[in-house]
């Protein structure tokens, strides 16, 4: 699967404090108290996150 350039642009370099996932939309919330809601394509969808490490942080 391609790199989302756009949502690598909002999310780099940020700190991730939570993320929540319903059948349709994942949820960031950033330790700076910013939320940001992610519509999947489709219930089935997974998503991974990874630091500058390249280390997983967060993977469903």
């Amino acid at each position: 699967m391609a790199t989302n350039q756009k949502l690598t642009n909002v999310i780099k370099g940020r700190v991730i404090a939570s993320v929540g996932q319903t059948d349709e939309e994942l949820t960031i919330q950033f330790q700076d108290g910013s939320i940001i809601h992610i519509k999947l394509a489709e219930p089935t969808s997974s998503v991974m996150v990874r630091d500058a490490q390249n280390k997983m942080e967060y993977a469903d």
